[in-house]
């Protein structure tokens, strides 16, 4: 159950903004998943081509790319559990997120 001792009741102005934000999001997800399929679509037909064109002109490069990262696993078996603790630090962010009738 939610605390709500430190509630915000939004005026009608605002509510209205919650609304638009929660139909927005929605689109945003279904346009991502039909972006998602164009894309694997486009995948598909380059294979192991790195350049796409239409009409003889380049639209596309999918090219691959190196980045390095770090290793947590490997890091918490090479360093002792003190030395690996000291490597990490404590954030703290709020998380926005809207809340359904059906969640309560």
């Amino acid at each position: 159950m939610l605390e709500l001792n430190d509630a915000v009741e939004l005026p009608p102005h605002l509510a209205g903004w919650l609304t638009e934000y929660n139909n927005l999001k929605s689109q945003i997800k279904d346009l991502t998943e039909k972006a998602d399929m164009a894309r694997a679509h486009i995948e598909s037909a380059l294979g192991d081509s790195t350049l796409a064109t239409v009409n003889g002109l380049p639209v596309l490069k999918w090219d691959y790319v190196d980045s390095r990262r770090f290793n947590q696993k490997k890091a918490q078996q090479l360093l002792s559990p003190n030395v690996f603790d000291e490597c990490f630090d404590i954030t703290r962010s709020r998380v926005f997120r809207p809340i359904s009738q059906d969640d309560l």
